[in-house]
């Protein structure tokens, strides 16, 4: 199945063209690139240079940069149908996007994956998550990932954080190319489009250190913007969040994440030994993807945690001892995921899926 990647990650050259450098061993750049994933071709040979096709993009940058997006992406509104065989980069990878989401009847899922995890270990996951997210039960038809330089060695923690922070701000450039390019296509009036929204949504979901990029993300979107931040996602799922509790408490930039989304649901496991091995030996603070809100009375609206100790996790033994996966390895986080992918009210979840928290009306405890 055809998916399609971002990344930050270094590109290497060969006689052969062009391949991500796979160890995350370096310092991520703001060369955004573009390209597509084969996961059937990945799944038989596990060959990423294979398995990923790199749009040609002679404009990005090899280093960090002055210029403007509008210098090296320019967007029109013909992109919406032109034949992306001859476009390169952005404007290949966000008009073949939108001419697919036109004639498929799904949505996108936005994944961001966390620390510990080589290209290898991007590529699997986004393989990972074709089997629990697209069939007939779910919304998502499609998954677009942004893969940044993180290494699959757990003593390179400290530098994975510090990557997952630069990577954030590289990915806030990337939503404000996909912000110009819808301007470009539908127009400043939304009554009369120059071309026809189609019904899809996309949704975003951030495991761990993920959960970084995504706030690193909103401190450059909300710097660039003054506050004000076009929406793009429906429903944003952050799982075993490798961030502190505190973190949606004003003013942090967590505190207006529903300026990019509709709803936010944090699930969480106070048996996640990732987290608790960060938080013992890495950085001192309690994590929202152990503990979930410091103080609720803090979070804005229309964010949701979700308890999910105790679930069966349905891995291998590194799994069930660890518990730091479960939005794919546990069929009960799973099933909940895929509900409020669908767009269910939370008090419909309430006592189906979830218990209540009493007298703790945003808090709920998933049922086994």
């Amino acid at each position: 199945m055809l998916h399609y990647i971002i990344t930050n990650r270094q590109i290497l050259p060969d006689v052969n063209g062009e391949y991500i450098k796979p160890d995350g061993g370096e310092t991520p750049s703001e060369n955004l690139r573009f390209g597509t994933f084969d996961s059937t071709q990945y799944s038989a040979t596990k060959d990423a240079r294979k398995s990923v096709n790199l749009f040609p993009d002679p404009k990005a940058p090899d280093t960090a940069t002055i210029m403007t997006d509008a210098d090296t992406q320019p967007y029109s509104k013909d992109l919406a149908n032109a034949d992306t065989a001859n476009l390169i980069g952005s404007k290949k990878f966000f008009a073949e996007l939108y001419q697919t989401m036109q004639h498929t009847d799904g949505d996108i899922l936005f994944f961001i994956h966390g620390y510990h995890t080589d290209l290898n270990g991007a590529l699997q996951s986004i393989c990972d998550l074709e089997k629990v997210y697209i069939n007939d039960s779910s919304p998502v038809k499609q998954i677009v990932a942004f893969t940044w330089p993180a290494m699959d060695k757990y003593l390179r923690y400290r530098d994975d954080a510090k990557d997952a922070e630069l990577s954030g701000y590289v990915l806030a450039r990337s939503y404000l190319m996909l912000i110009d390019f819808f301007r470009a296509i539908f127009g400043p009036d939304p009554r009369k489009p120059f071309n026809e929204p189609c019904e899809n949504n996309i949704h975003l979901m951030a495991h761990s250190m993920g959960n970084r990029v995504v706030e690193n993300m909103m401190v450059e979107l909300l710097s660039q913007r003054n506050g004000n931040i076009t929406a793009i996602f429906k429903e944003i799922i952050l799982a075993a969040s490798d961030v502190d509790w505190q973190v949606f408490e004003d003013p942090r930039a967590f505190n207006k994440l529903t300026e990019i989304g509709e709803r936010v649901t944090i699930y969480y496991n106070n048996k996640d030994l990732a987290l608790f091995i960060s938080e013992t030996t890495k950085n001192a603070y309690n994590r929202l993807g152990k503990f979930g809100f410091r103080d609720y009375h803090k979070v804005p609206a229309h964010i949701y945690s979700v308890d999910c100790t105790g679930m069966k996790i349905e891995g291998g033994l590194d799994s069930k001892i660890v518990q730091h996966w479960y939005y794919k390895e546990s069929r009960a986080v799973v099933n909940d995921i895929v509900k409020t992918l669908k767009g269910t009210r939370v008090e419909n979840l309430a006592g189906v899926s979830r218990t209540t928290i009493p007298s703790i009306p945003i808090q709920f405890r998933l049922k086994s």
